[in-house]
């Protein structure tokens, strides 16, 4: 059958000598992989399948197949521009990433869908700091997943200047432990994430931070996703980063 619905292009990569495979979140199926054919021949369709863009897509779905052929698609937002601003483009491609690596293919999630839709938008505009977009979008994943880690920071009694995880028991502590694998996070961070989710997303603008250890928030929640999601977790963007802010 043909599917015709609204999607965010996560990734894509060439295929063969004139198609692409596309990874897509769809508002109708969730996470899917599409086989572009002919794309890279077509200029109509030049630069529309690239990550973060939001398109219209219709493609050929079949119960037998997780590849599904793209028929048709359209851009709806291109977001070419955020490849001028470096924090804009981390932030992005570090979402784009969280979604790829959470979420089962063919799973439908609306509520997701149309988060990740208004926080790219949102993440258009330069009165707010895009760390502190990607800071929102990932407590509301994790809430989405059944993390709900402003709760378990709640229960710490006591943070003096960071909260540690222990990636073995799962457990957040104010004291580091005699273990390697322990990673940590700032008490600014953790103010910063409170401030954060009082707020709904239309309210970011009014958080204000002068310093924000990116890739220290990062290694965190590569190591506290590794647990929940019993899985090894890596984020490629941290490659990417050369300034905290």
């Amino acid at each position: 059958m043909i599917v015709s619905t609204q999607g965010i292009i996560i990734k894509s990569f060439n295929y063969r000598e004139t198609s692409k495979i596309v990874e897509v979140f769809t508002k109708e199926d969730g996470l899917i992989s599409l086989v572009a054919k002919g794309v890279r021949n077509n200029k109509k369709t030049f630069g529309v399948l690239e990550p973060l863009n939001i398109v219209f897509v219709s493609y050929y779905k079949k119960s037998t197949s997780e590849l599904f052929l793209l028929s048709k698609v359209e851009t709806i937002q291109s977001f070419h521009k955020l490849l001028n601003d470096s924090k804009k483009l981390i932030s992005g491609l570090t979402i784009l990433e969280l979604i790829h690596k959470t979420q089962p293919f063919g799973n439908q999630n609306i509520h997701l869908f149309e988060l990740t839709d208004k926080i790219l938008n949102i993440l258009k505009r330069d009165d707010i700091n895009p760390y502190i977009i990607l800071t929102y979008f990932l407590i509301w994943l994790l809430k989405d997943l059944g993390i709900d880690f402003v709760e378990k920071v709640r229960q710490i009694k006591e943070i003096t200047d960071f909260i540690y995880f222990d990636s073995y028991t799962g457990n957040l502590l104010i004291k580091p432990p005699n273990k390697t694998n322990v990673t940590k996070l700032n008490k600014g961070t953790i103010n910063l994430i409170f401030d954060i989710y009082r707020l709904s997303v239309d309210e970011l603008n009014r958080v204000k931070v002068l310093y924000f250890n990116v890739i220290e928030f990062l290694t965190f929640f590569e190591s506290y996703l590794s647990f929940f999601l019993d899985k090894p977790f890596k984020f490629q963007t941290i490659e990417l980063i050369s300034n905290d802010i």
